[in-house]
């Protein structure tokens, strides 16, 4: 996988990742990148369903938080190193983050990653 994170939800726990999937052409690289978010047992060992899925190319390293009662899903860029944008869902429910409906936005940072500060963790400093 590429990053994985937990988030509790009153008495739920959710587990969120992003994994490459096979190539969807013949020779592809990594393969697509799919977001999955997994609701868990009440032992917290294992995956009762799928709460959630969707292609999400190029991204890793999730996070989820609920704020104002909407959730946001963050994650960065696959560029290993390299800087990245940090991109964004909103959604107003888990479920949500499945639908094609919710929109992959870019979050602002400030100072902002860029190229020409070649500084992946330009926004803290």
């Amino acid at each position: 996988g590429d990053g994985g994170v937990s988030f509790r939800k009153d008495d739920d726990l959710y587990y969120v990742t992003i994994r490459v999937q096979e190539p969807t052409e013949p020779g592809g690289k990594n393969g697509n990148r799919k977001l999955y978010i997994y609701k868990l047992n009440r032992k917290w060992d294992q995956i009762e369903e799928i709460t959630a899925s969707r292609i999400y190319d190029g991204r890793e390293s999730p996070d989820i938080v609920e704020h104002n009662s909407k959730f946001y899903l963050f994650a960065s860029e696959n560029k290993r190193w390299e800087w990245s944008k940090t991109h964004y869902l909103r959604s107003d429910s888990l479920e949500g983050f499945g639908l094609a409906t919710v929109k992959d936005e870019v979050l602002k940072m400030f100072a902002e990653n860029g190229s020409s500060n070649k500084n992946s963790f330009a926004s803290q400093i």
